[in-house]
Order: structure tokens, then C-alpha cells, then sequence
């Protein structure tokens, strides 16, 4: 994480701390009251796009997907319950118009490394080694022997 990344998540931080407290503002230009924090962070490279998921692990792919720029960029965003006063945040992929695939991934235009999806969504693609301990999996994958 960036220095720069660093001081805008304190911020928001911040801003929550002071939502909550007696003043009602929400400090650093946040809108805590609406129900929601409207200051968020763009995160880069925060998540791997593309994960291992083994029986008692999960790791990160290897070779080329493994690389540093098919790691997901996300805006995270504080938001707060006024009448319980929970938070939770929201975490949303930026840059990525397409269906994510490794193509799109290498060539990333410009206005692609800043597209916010309209859905909130997030993409991280898992590879699952064939183990199942559970009875349904056992069924399936002894189907036709």
C-alpha cells in the first residue's frame, strides 16, 4: 500500500470516528448522516485476481497469472448505519469494463483502468482441485464407473 493510499484510508477512518461521536459532523468532507461515508480509496493492486484453492489452502496462482498487474484494483468505501451506528465497507473492482480474462487484463487501455462497474462488483477467478469431502461430491465425481 502507497503513502498516498495510506493517508486517504486514515481519513476515512477518521471521518467515521467523528460521525460517531457527538459533534454529527463527519469531518474531512465525508456524509456520514446520509447512511452512508461518500469518501473512499482506490486500492491498488490489492487482491489477486487469480487464486489456488487446494483442500486446506488458497494461494495464489503461478506463472504468468501470477504477475503483479493482474492483481485487482478496488475502491473501498466506508459506509454507517445511522440508527445502529454499525459500519461495513464496499469494496468495488476499478478497471475492468469486460468480463475479467487474461487478454484484458495485459492491455488495459486508459478509460478501462478507470471504469467503476455499475453493479458494485468484484471478480476474483479461483482454480479448484478436484477433492470433495462431502457426499454429494463423492456422488458426482464417482458417476459412471
Amino acid at each position: 500500500m502507497t503513502f498516498e493510499e495510506r493517508d486517504q484510508l486514515f481519513r476515512i477512518l477518521e471521518a467515521g470516528k467523528t460521525a460517531n461521536g457527538s459533534g454529527g459532523g463527519a469531518g474531512g468532507g465525508g456524509n456520514a448522516s446520509a447512511g452512508a461515508n461518500t469518501l473512499s480509496v482506490q486500492l491498488n493492486h490489492a487482491f489477486p485476481r487469480f487464486l489456488l484453492a487446494q483442500k486446506n489452502s488458497l494461494r495464489n496462482a503461478s506463472g504468468n497469472l501470477a504477475k503483479y498487474y493482474t492483481y485487482v484494483n478496488i475502491s473501498a468505501s466506508l459506509h454507517r448505519d445511522p440508527a445502529t451506528t454499525q459500519y461495513w465497507w464496499v469494496l468495488e473492482e476499478v478497471g475492468l469494463a469486460d468480463p475479467p480474462c487474461y487478454g484484458t487484463i495485459n492491455n488495459l487501455t486508459e478509460a478501462a483502468r478507470s471504469y467503476r462497474s455499475p453493479f458494485r462488483s468484484l471478480s476474483i477467478i479461483t482454480f479448484n482441485e478436484r477433492v470433495s469431502d462431502n457426499i454429494l461430491g463423492k456422488i458426482f465425481s464417482s458417476y459412471g464407473q
